[in-house]
């Protein structure tokens, strides 16, 4: 697996205040040879924390909706509220609990490149139910 340093995926990088990590899914490479379209989909790290700034940044960006795959519990701590007051839908998971796939992983000695890439592996399948939704969803409009 190569590292794309400073290439396509610092493009995808979407600068924020005190957001974090928000990346444009569009530009990468479909298994037909076509590619996903840019500035459609879009994945965050939490959001509770954005400045002023930042929910404009976002509200620019034309979002139709949000969709949190976080637990109830992580949503209670960290809320995803910068929206109020706007027609974007939010849609969350019901999912109550995690598999600890994360928490081991952090348990044996940290998240080196190679245990994030094994890490990375697992998690489609471990949240298979919460991923199914969450694509319904996007399918359904």
């Amino acid at each position: 697996m190569s590292l794309d340093k400073g290439g396509a995926a610092h493009r995808r990088l979407i600068a924020l205040e005190r957001g974090f990590n928000l990346r444009d899914f569009g530009g990468y490479p479909t298994q037909t040879g076509a590619s996903v379209r840019e500035n459609v989909l879009f994945r965050s790290g939490t959001m509770a924390y954005l400045s002023e700034a930042d929910k404009r940044r976002m509200l620019d960006l034309g979002l139709a909706a949000i969709i949190d795959l976080r637990r109830a519990d992580e949503r209670t701590l960290e809320p995803t509220d910068w929206h109020a007051g706007t027609d974007l839908d939010y849609w969350a998971g019901t999912h109550k609990t995690a598999s600890g796939i994360l928490r081991e992983a952090i348990g044996h000695g940290g998240l080196g490149f190679e245990k994030m890439v094994e890490l990375y592996r697992k998690l489609p399948y471990d949240h298979a139910a919460s991923y199914r939704s969450f694509f319904l969803k996007i399918r359904d409009g």
